[in-house]
C-alpha cells in the first residue's frame, strides 16, 4: 500500500541516489525542476530530474478485479499501478559540455549499479528530504525498478519542443516501475469460508436466439416465449430477468429449447431486456447463487390502454386515462391523438405519481421472500420496492402479495437479512395519467395510441383491414 507521496517519493529517491554524483564531479549539484528553468538560468553544474510522463502499468492493470459487487458495495480496495517516465539532463558550468558529459556519465553508472530502489535506499531518501515525510513507499511488496528508455532522436525532440524557446541539452530517458497507489477508502470485511462447497457441473452457457413476440401487448396474460439452446439443466434453477426483475418461470414451461413465462406488472412499458439466469444452491439453508447467465436479449413491451369506451375529451380541459402496466419518474410519455402529440411533461408527471413508504418492523433473514413492515399503507401488488436504499444491504424487490399492515411478501427470496428500523420505499408510479387537450385542439374522432420511451400502445383491426380502435371524441 502507498499513499499520495509515492511519485514525490521516486523523485526524491533518484535524487538522493544522484548525490553520488559529487565524488566523481564535486561542483555538481542535483535539481528536480522542468528543463526550461534549469537551461535558460545561469549556466551551472548539475544533473536535473524530470518526471515528463506517467503512464498506467497494462500488466497490473489487467490483474485488478473488479473492486464492488452488484450492489456497489466496496469489496477490496481498488489498486491504481503506474509507471513513471523521468528525463535526466546534464549541464556545465559555463555551459561546458565536457564537464555535463562526466556528470551524465556518472549518474547512469549510478543508477546501472543500482537497478531497483531498495527499501532501505527509500527510508534514507524519505528521511534526508522533508517533502515525502510520511511516504510508505519502502513498505510497497513490489520492487520499485529502473531501467533506460530507448528514445529515438524524433521522440526526445519532440519532449524538447515542448518547452518554449529551450535549447537542447544532452539528456537521456528511464522508466520506473512500478508504483502501487492504494485507495483510502475501506472495503467491507467478508466472513471467512465456514464449510467449503465443491461442486462439479457441466458447463452449459444458456442461448437465447429469439423472442416471441417481440412487440408484447401488456396485459394480466402478457406471454413472452423465449427460444434458444440450454436453457435449462437438470442441476439448476432457471430464473428469467427482465430489466433487473428476477421471475420464475412455471416448471411446465420450461424447457432446453423454450421457456414461456408471464411478464410481471411492475415492469414498466418501453424497451426491456430478457436474460436467462441458471442458479444452484451451494450450501444447505442457503440461497441459490446464479452460476450461468444468457446473453441479453431486447423486446418491447407496448402499453395497453385501459379506459373503457367511449373515450371523450374537450379542447380545453384534462381527460383522465388509465393504462397498463403503470408508468415511473423519467419515462417519455406521448399521446398519439390521429396526427397529434400530446407530450407528458416531467414536472406534471411526478405530481402524478403514487409512493409509499415504511420500516422493518422486525428481523427479515435471508433466505425467504417475508418482509416484516411497520405499515403496509399505499403500497401495492406488483409495485417495486427499494429496501434500506443507500445501505450495505440495500436491494430491490416486487411486491407479490400484503398481509395488511404486516409484512409485504416479494417474488423472490431477500438476498441480505434486514433488521428493524431499516426503510421501505416503494418506487413512484401511477396508472393513470391527466391528459391536457390544447384550447386550439380541432374536435373530432381520431384514433387514439399512448407511447411510453418509445413504445406505442397498439391499435385493433376490424374485419376490412383497417385499425378500428382505441378512439376518442374531442369535443
Amino acid at each position: 500500500m502507498t499513499n499520495f507521496q509515492a511519485i514525490a517519493t521516486v523523485t526524491a529517491t533518484i535524487a538522493y541516489l544522484m548525490n553520488g554524483i559529487q565524488n566523481d564531479v564535486p561542483a555538481a549539484s542535483i535539481t528536480t525542476k522542468p528543463p526550461d528553468v534549469v537551461v535558460n538560468a545561469a549556466p551551472y553544474a548539475g544533473l536535473n530530474i524530470f518526471l515528463y510522463q506517467v503512464n498506467l502499468n497494462q500488466s497490473y492493470r489487467n490483474l485488478d478485479q473488479p473492486a464492488r459487487n452488484a450492489a456497489g458495495t466496496l469489496v477490496k480496495r481498488p489498486r491504481l499501478a503506474i509507471n513513471l517516465e523521468y528525463l535526466l539532463t546534464a549541464t556545465g558550468d559555463g555551459n561546458d559540455d565536457i564537464q555535463a558529459h562526466q556528470i551524465l556519465a556518472s549518474a547512469m553508472r549510478i543508477l546501472h549499479e543500482n537497478p531497483v530502489l531498495t527499501n532501505s535506499t527509500i527510508q534514507s531518501a524519505v528521511a534526508a528530504t522533508a517533502e515525502v515525510a510520511g511516504s510508505d513507499l519502502a513498505y510497497q511488496i513490489e520492487q520499485v525498478k529502473i531501467t533506460p528508455s530507448v528514445l529515438t532522436l524524433d521522440e526526445l525532440t519532440k519532449v524538447w519542443s515542448s518547452f518554449f524557446q529551450t535549447n537542447y541539452r544532452v539528456s537521456t530517458a528511464y522508466e520506473v516501475t512500478v508504483i502501487l497507489l492504494d485507495s483510502q477508502e475501506t472495503p467491507r470485511p467478508s466472513l471467512p469460508v465456514l464449510t467449503p462447497q465443491i461442486m462439479v457441473v457441466p458447463f452449459s452457457v444458456p442461448i437465447i436466439q429469439s423472442l416471441s413476440p417481440q412487440v408484447l401487448e401488456s396485459g394480466p396474460t402478457a406471454t413472452l416465449t423465449i427460444n434458444g439452446l440450454n436453457l435449462t439443466t437438470a442441476e439448476a434453477a432457471v430464473s428469467v430477468r427482465i430489466n433487473g426483475i428476477s421471475v420464475t418461470p412455471v416448471a411446465s414451461n420450461v424447457t432446453s429449447a423454450q421457456i414461456s413465462i408471464t411478464v410481471p406488472p411492475s415492469v414498466t412499458p418501453g424497451v426491456k431486456s430478457v436474460q436467462v439466469v441458471q442458479s444452484m444452491q451451494l450450501a444447505p439453508g442457503q440461497p441459490p447463487l446464479p452460476l450461468f447467465e444468457s446473453n441479453v436479449v431486447p423486446f418491447v413491451l407496448a402499453p395497453t390502454i385501459t379506459t373503457p369506451p367511449p373515450i371523450t375529451g374537450a379542447h380545453g380541459t384534462d381527460m383522465t386515462l388509465s393504462f397498463t402496466p403503470p408508468v415511473e419518474e423519467g419515462q417519455q410519455i406521448d399521446f398519439l391523438i390521429g396526427d397529434y402529440t400530446i407530450s407528458i411533461q416531467q414536472s406534471d408527471l411526478v405530481t402524478q405519481l403514487t409512493s409509499a413508504t415504511t420500516v422493518t418492523s422486525g428481523t427479515s433473514n435471508s433466505g425467504q421472500p417475508v418482509l416484516s413492515a411497520s405499515s403496509t399503507a399505499g403500497f401495492v401488488v406488483g409495485a417495486q420496492v427499494v429496501i434500506n436504499p443507500g445501505g450495505d444491504d440495500e436491494e430491490w424487490g416486487t411486491v407479490a402479495s400484503i398481509q395488511a399492515g404486516v409484512s409485504l411478501t416479494l417474488d423472490s427470496n431477500l438476498t441480505n437479512t434486514h433488521t428493524a428500523g431499516e426503510p421501505v420505499n416503494m418506487t413512484p408510479f401511477t396508472g393513470q395519467l391527466d391528459v391536457p387537450i390544447p384550447l386550439d385542439f380541432p374536435p373530432g374522432t381520431y384514433l387514439f395510441r399512448m407511447r411510453v420511451d418509445g413504445a406505442e400502445s397498439l391499435l385493433a383491426v376490424d374485419g376490412s383491414g383497417n385499425f378500428a380502435s382505441p378512439t376518442v371524441q374531442v369535443s
